[in-house]
């Protein structure tokens, strides 16, 4: 059985004003490749054009925040998720 491994502790903390603008960025849903190689001011207008992008999307309405689930919802799906363990301990198998 492959294992996972999480990380333990605080999230990566922003030292360094590269640092905070990377972070700030994953903030808004936008992964920079080779971020840690490009130019300073190039992160900066990368931001800057990124947050205007947000705030213009936020201004029209087309941030809607993410559907939230019943309590029945959640409660069958846990209860799925719950037999479906029961059963691998048992070592029955489960099709879906």
């Amino acid at each position: 059985m492959p294992r996972i491994w999480l990380p333990i502790g605080k999230p990566h903390q922003a030292v360094t004003e590269r640092d905070q603008i990377v972070l700030r960025l994953r903030e808004l849903g936008v992964h920079v490749p080779a971020a840690q190689e490009q130019d300073i001011s190039q992160l900066r207008e990368i931001l800057c054009w990124q947050e205007e992008k947000a705030a213009k999307a936020a201004k029209a309405g087309l941030v809607t925040a993410p559907p939230r689930f019943s309590r029945e919802q959640v409660r069958l799906a846990l209860k799925d998720a719950l037999d479906f363990n029961k059963a691998r301990r048992e070592g029955r198998r489960r099709l879906y």
